[in-house]
């Protein structure tokens, strides 16, 4: 899964990277720190915080569901309103594609 940051303008492989919240910030750590988003609240950079994850693993279920179709029947694919997995948030997305991208989002 890739991570778009809130700024829009850096993409990063989750699989990658380190994922942590830091008061209202939630940063990626690998061999250095990125900033993906600042919030108001450290609730809020919580919540999203979980919504990626949870992305991530609504990816890693499609993934294994689409390996088990012997054919790209639409009725048994699973079912994606629109082309899109929405988390609970209404400002963020994880789009459908050949990979699955989660878009921070914006404050």
């Amino acid at each position: 899964m890739r991570i778009i940051n809130q700024r829009r303008n850096r993409s990063l492989n989750f699989d990658n990277v380190e994922i942590r919240v830091d008061d209202t910030r939630i940063f990626a750590e690998s061999d250095r720190k990125i900033l993906l988003g600042e919030y108001d609240t450290e609730e809020y950079a919580l919540e999203v915080f979980k919504e990626i994850h949870k992305a991530y693993t609504g990816a890693l279920w499609i993934e294994e569901e689409m390996e088990k179709l012997k054919s790209f029947d639409v009725d048994k694919m699973p079912k994606i309103e629109g082309g899109f997995l929405r988390p609970e948030s209404p400002k963020s997305s994880v789009i459908i594609s050949e990979n699955i991208v989660y878009e921070m989002p914006i404050s």
